[in-house]
């Protein structure tokens, strides 16, 4: 009868040879990384996601400025070129007339009548100006004048009392009408003069004072200012309608403009 060899001392032999032969430090090179190394892996991670993070919220503030350039371009047009403060406009009136008189020489033509051109300003809430170039022509005669130029100091919205200063219209009469044609209250009470005027205005009431240098002398010597009026009304609407009254005073009605 024979007998199997003894293998199992000959493989666990084999093992140790081979556990021998294995070189030291051999299961610690292939552990994971420390803990030190994880640590500085991260915080590189973190620092990278938080310099995306930057730069996707400078493009996104970027991308929106743009955006909003391009808004303001696209209503740019509806603005106009002129500055927020300052406003430009003007009239042109042509008349045709055709006259038949009594001997039947008739007679047609085209006039133009009147031009306006005005410049308003207002840089501030306090400060308003404004300035009116008139051309007439009246049939025999054509004029070219500044017909108003003034500038008012004040704001009546947040501050009852206001200064005026220039020339234009005094307030003495009101000349409001739909005709072609001024009125003759407008032609015998219109006054337009270099004046100073203080005035309020409040809840709808408004009262005001002025004077200047007429064009009447009652003497020679008389070359000072010595015209004045006065000027009270209100304005103010009541289930719908609107209502004015006032009352204007002036000292020297020979000064209006058609009377002088």
């Amino acid at each position: 009868m024979k007998r199997r060899p003894n293998t199992g001392s000959s493989r666990i032999a084999a093992l140790a040879l081979a556990a021998t032969l294995l070189p030291a430090g051999a299961f610690a090179q292939t552990s994971g990384p420390s803990t030190a190394q994880l640590l500085s892996l991260l915080q590189a991670q973190q620092k990278q996601l938080n310099e995306m993070k930057a730069a996707l919220q400078k493009a996104q503030a970027k991308a929106k400025e743009v955006f909003a350039r391009a808004e303001d371009a696209k209503a740019a047009p509806s603005k106009g070129i002129l500055p927020d403060y300052l406003n430009i406009g003007g009239l042109i009136e042509v008349e045709a007339t055709e006259t038949e008189p009594f001997n039947q020489s008739n007679t047609s033509d085209v006039t133009l009548s009147t031009v306006e051109a005005f410049i308003e300003a207002k840089p501030s809430d306090y400060v308003f100006g404004r300035v009116l170039f008139l051309y007439e022509d009246e049939g025999t005669t054509e004029t070219v004048e500044v017909d108003e130029a003034f500038a008012i100091i004040g704001n009546t919205a947040k501050f009852p009392a206001f200064l005026q200063a220039g020339k234009w219209a005094m307030p003495f009469g009101n000349f409001d009408t739909d005709m072609g044609a001024d009125p003759l209250t407008l032609s015998l009470g219109e006054t337009k003069e270099k004046a100073v005027l203080v005035g309020l205005e409040a809840n709808g009431f408004s009262v005001s004072g002025y004077v200047f240098n007429g064009d009447t002398r009652q003497t020679a010597n008389s070359d000072h200012i010595d015209q004045f009026g006065f000027s009270a009304g209100f304005s103010g609407e009541f289930s719908g309608t609107e209502i004015k009254l006032g009352a204007d005073y002036i000292n020297n009605i020979v000064d209006s403009d058609s009377v002088t």
